[in-house]
């Protein structure tokens, strides 16, 4: 069968290559893959740029798919068939399940973690072979693609969830408009909170599907200062929650600046080890600082049951799709203005 590799460690070296075709254990479940979206993860793999990879590695990590085969031993308490539509949980593929971080839900700490895509092998590719606590049935109404977007959901789901108790009197920043920082702006419109949605001039599009989904305003802080949309807009003069979902250092700097004394910004976006903030303001505001990494057991389970509920246009972030032999035109679509979420469909 023909998979995504990453060969070698640096810069490219990503080939779609034949491999052997996966065999299904006695306790593992055979999955043919339909949907893989793309994520910056995979895009900093093939930039050489992510360090915690093996090689050689089938990439992705965000995926559906059709069940296709059951090993013999499998216990099957989720009552799974062939044919079944489903998604898998990905970041726990190998885990320890007995470490303190195992052992209260939060695997993404677990020392001896290694996730599809990078650390083991990811689903860019026919087949995959996956143990049964990790795949999960899909509902009738979720797509393929839509299925696909368990994953970063997941991630959004613990942001909003876990830090802070958001009710609907509650302004919110989101800057970055990016999949995350989209998917969060619709969870905190389901919350009925404020929600001000920025990025820079190159994220027009993604700005607009904002406007689509229903943020309250969208702002592009190269023509508009955030300031002055806000008063003018809402009446408002500072947020009480901010999530920086960029990763720039000037993005965290300007949620600092623009939260209410004593409110709360959330980190999603993974800033670089050269990057320097003034953090005057936390401590003169007394603000609280959250950082958020992946997602655990609960917020995999909230995402499945709001993407069944339907209350979630997962389907507005889908931009493109393409075939898996056409993967380095997707990865370079990835990489452009007008994407959100690309799709790769091996079968």
């Amino acid at each position: 069968m023909k998979a995504l590799v990453k060969i070698k460690k640096g810069f490219g070296n990503v080939e779609l290559i034949d491999v052997p075709e996966p065999q299904c254990k006695q306790d593992e479940i055979k999955i043919k893959v339909k949907a893989v979206g793309i994520c910056g993860t995979d895009l900093h793999i093939y930039e050489g740029s992510f360090p915690y990879f093996n090689i050689p590695v089938i990439l992705g990590h965000e995926f559906s798919g059709e069940i296709v085969e059951i090993g013999k031993i499998v216990k099957n308490e989720k009552n799974l068939c062939i044919g079944n539509k489903v998604t898998v949980l990905p970041s726990a593929a190998i885990i320890c399940g007995s470490c303190e971080y195992c052992k209260s839900g939060n695997f993404i700490f677990c020392p001896e973690r290694k996730g599809m895509g990078h650390g083991t092998n990811g689903a860019m590719t026919e087949y995959v072979c996956v143990r049964e606590e990790l795949v999960y049935k899909l509902s009738d109404n979720i797509s393929f693609e839509e299925g696909s977007l368990t994953e970063p959901l997941s991630c959004c789901i613990q942001a909003v969830d876990d830090f802070v108790n958001i009710s609907p009197t509650d302004s919110c920043l989101v800057s970055g408009p990016g999949t995350i920082g989209l998917l969060i702006s619709s969870l905190l419109k389901m919350r009925n909170s404020t929600v001000v949605l920025t990025g820079i001039s190159k994220d027009k599009k993604r700005l607009e599907i904002g406007k689509s989904i229903g943020i309250d305003i969208a702002i592009n802080i190269g023509e508009k200062r955030i300031e002055k949309e806000l008063i003018k807009e809402l009446r408002l003069e500072r947020f009480d929650i901010c999530f920086e979902c960029s990763g720039a250092a000037s993005s965290l700097t300007s949620c600092i600046n623009n939260l209410k004394k004593m409110g709360s910004l959330i980190q999603v976006g993974l800033l670089g080890s050269d990057s320097l903030v003034n953090l005057g303001n936390v401590v003169l505001h007394q603000l609280t600082l959250y950082g958020t990494l992946g997602f655990s057991w609960q917020s995999w389970g909230k995402s499945l049951e709001i993407l069944k509920s339907g209350k979630l246009r997962a389907d507005l972030l889908i931009t493109h799709k393409y075939k898996l032999d056409e993967w380095e035109e997707a990865f370079r679509k990835s990489r452009e203005d007008d994407s959100v979420k690309v799709i790769i469909e091996p079968a």
